[in-house]
């Protein structure tokens, strides 16, 4: 098991689409969703902005988790949280805290209230 302090957190971008895809089938195996679908979800419309897109990277690059969201969202001063996520082996163990609040800070650098 992978330590959390051995899971660097940094850019999701549409390279890492297969990815994404074996980590939504360990997260999700009840909802298979194909990586056409995770493209157009994750870096589709409204427009992806690269700063609000992060990776949980476990030492040997696989995704334990992954977080996105969009500023600004209906009003001009609010962000929101598109996607927030971990794979179920490092579920409850802080992970979902550490992207969140990298989230958090990146809206709140942009004047997210």
């Amino acid at each position: 098991m992978t330590h959390l302090d051995e899971i660097a957190i940094g850019p999701l971008t549409p390279g890492d689409l297969p990815l994404v895809a074996r980590y939504w089938q360990r997260a999700h195996p009840l909802h298979p969703i194909n990586e056409s679908l995770l493209r157009e979800r994750l870096f589709g419309p409204p427009g992806a902005d690269a700063d609000l897109m992060l990776a949980a990277r476990r030492p040997g690059g696989d995704l334990a988790g992954l977080a996105t969201a969009v500023f600004p969202c209906r009003e001009a001063d609010a962000g929101g949280v598109r996607w927030l996520g971990v794979a179920p082996e490092t579920a409850g163990r802080g992970l979902e805290a550490r992207l969140l609040n990298e989230l958090c800070a990146r809206l709140g650098a942009r004047g997210a209230k």
